[in-house]
């Protein structure tokens, strides 16, 4: 009877001890951002303005996708409307990617040209910008 339980608790501490250590190394390893580009991450660095733009259509993306799906679930299936309210869907992320492709030209122009070669080559084109989509669709066989 001891045996097992002895063989339980192991396997217990040993899973403890490597969830804690999973997150503890994910804090530690954390980059360190360069001061000058630290402001990127900051939410000064979208100002006002554009942080309330930027909410306002995320707003108003989600509330489309919520109207798609309820159109794309009731009946009597209404085509039309489906393609209006994924126009304005389409219409609603390009207003919010014309914020954020503003706000990193306005960024980029202020670096001098190393630093922004550096910026660009290092920090922003890393995996971790474009991870792949959670739910990628099977190949219909």
């Amino acid at each position: 009877m001891k045996n097992p339980l002895k063989i339980l608790l192991f396997v217990s501490f040993a899973i403890n001890m490597f969830l804690i250590g999973f997150f503890v190394q994910g804090f530690l390893n954390k980059k360190n951002i360069p001061p000058r580009f630290s402001s990127l991450s900051c939410p000064s660095f979208l100002g006002n303005s554009s942080s309330k733009d930027i909410k306002k259509h995320v707003k108003k993306i989600r509330t489309a996708r919520k109207e798609i799906f309820d159109a794309l679930t009731k009946e009597p299936f209404d085509k039309l409307l489906i393609k209006e309210k994924c126009e304005y869907l389409r219409k609603e992320h390009s207003k919010k990617q014309k914020i954020f492709h503003n706000l990193i030209i306005d960024f980029a122009e202020k670096l001098p040209a190393q630093e922004r070669l550096e910026f660009f080559k290092k920090e922003f084109f890393k995996k971790k910008h474009f991870p792949k989509h959670r739910n990628q669709c099977k190949p219909l066989n």
